[in-house]
């Protein structure tokens, strides 16, 4: 028999969306395909020349889901999809948790935004990703370390200051923390970090190169054209 539980819904950020993802959901259930269609006409309201469905069927070698113009609102809309499909069956959350961009979707599934909010955010957001990423000469990158805070910053005080600047971006738990920085110097501590899981047997890290550094941008972006 069916007893009551308490779920939590944790929506993550940007680096794990993929090619195909939703696919069989956008084939096989009407209420997900109707949830990515409905906000698709969100960002046809803004101006949007491009399509969620389209975007979502494309092939691995042709698919743009790793440009952040496209993987914000991609991953926001097939979050917020799910959402939609789950309800369908009275699967509710009692709380959410988002990382990043997956707060976005975290706020929609609380009732904190609508479709409309969610996706204008994701959407703009994607906007300004792209547009800040011809505003640094340096490339930039992140690297998630399975190290606390303290530790990581005990390891970027000993870069060479040649390599470029990194610093903390978030801590993600008290052995979990993210680095962002110049691509350089993301490369050199992810050498230390290598070096020493060869020596112990471990491996505590995880990067992605990001091309802009976003915090430090975003102060000199204009507001995107709507027409």
């Amino acid at each position: 028999s069916a007893r009551d539980v308490a779920l939590s819904f944790v929506f993550t950020g940007q680096g794990a969306q993929w090619f195909a993802m939703g696919r069989e959901l956008l084939t096989g259930s009407s209420a997900f395909r109707a949830s990515i269609v409905d906000s698709d006409a969100v960002m046809k309201a803004l101006g949007s020349e491009w399509d969620l469905v389209e975007e979502l069927s494309r092939s691995k070698a042709t698919s743009r889901v790793g440009e952040s113009r496209f993987s914000q609102p991609l991953t926001t809309a097939v979050q917020i999809a799910l959402v939609d499909l789950l309800a369908t069956y009275g699967v509710v959350p009692e709380a959410v948790c988002g990382h990043s961009s997956g707060e976005v979707a975290a706020a929609y599934a609380a009732g904190a935004l609508s479709r409309q909010a969610a996706m204008q955010v994701a959407y703009m957001r994607g906007i300004y990703s792209a547009e800040a990423k011809g505003l640094n000469a340096t490339p930039g990158a992140m690297l998630a370390v399975g190290e606390g805070e303290e530790a990581v910053s005990e390891r970027i005080a000993q870069l060479d200051s040649k390599s470029g600047k990194v610093v903390v971006a978030c801590v993600n738990s008290p052995e979990s923390t993210t680095i962002s920085g110049d691509v350089d110097a993301i490369l050199a501590l992810q050498g230390v970090l290598t070096r020493r899981a060869c020596s112990t047997g471990s491996s505590r890290w995880t990067r992605r190169t990001t091309r802009t550094t976003w915090r430090s941008s975003r102060s000199s972006i204009s507001r995107p054209s709507r027409t």
